[in-house]
């Protein structure tokens, strides 16, 4: 008989810590079902802000196509989506700063992103100053700056919009990249009422 208790003892503590795990299993799968559907509204307010102030973020949504799942409930427009725009810079909406007397010029203006290309006579330092002094004179702040290789990075933000600067030095000129999202008025009202 002594045989038969330790190997029903067994059985017990394995059926118990089988318990134990499933529970804990369903516990972890209820907590992330609750949070995918319940925190969704909440990911879609925050991410752009979130985005701003940490760039990787904004690299790994888009890596993994996670943003659209997230933003689908945001703004009417696709912000991950290539959009069509003009070439036209009087389009340009006035508190984006791009740097004067270029070389060379490309924009595209939608009604949710800019973004603009110049070649121009001014080293990278020249360009960060001339950025750090007029966006926030136009109501940007600036959230994070970084090197990326052999180019310099400014992030902005200003409410809801978030603007990417890049500055890349070339032999005899710089190159400014410029990056914004921009959400629509109307969109962010409605954000708001929620």
């Amino acid at each position: 008989m002594e045989t038969d208790t330790p190997r029903r003892k067994r059985r017990g503590c394995l059926g118990s810590c089988l318990i134990v795990l499933l529970v804990f299993i369903v516990v972890i799968a209820g907590t992330v079902g609750a949070a995918y559907t319940f925190g969704r509204p909440y990911v879609a307010r925050k991410l752009p802000e979130w985005e701003a102030k940490y760039p990787l973020i904004g690299l790994a949504s888009g890596l993994l196509n996670l943003r659209s799942q997230f933003v689908q409930q945001g703004p009417l427009v696709d912000l991950t989506a290539r959009q069509s725009g003009s070439n036209d810079k009087s389009l340009m909406p006035p508190d984006i700063v791009m740097y004067p007397d270029p070389l060379e010029e490309t924009y595209n203006i939608g009604p949710s992103q800019v973004t603009g290309y110049q070649r121009v006579r001014a080293d990278v330092w020249s360009l960060e100053d001339h950025f750090q002094q007029t966006m926030p004179a136009r109501g940007w702040e600036q959230v994070s700056e970084s090197d990326a290789g052999d180019s310099r990075v400014l992030v902005w933000s200003k409410g809801k919009n978030v603007c990417h600067t890049e500055f890349v030095a070339l032999e005899r000129s710089s190159e400014v990249w410029l990056r914004c999202t921009l959400v629509a008025e109307e969109a962010a009202e409605e954000e708001g009422k929620e």
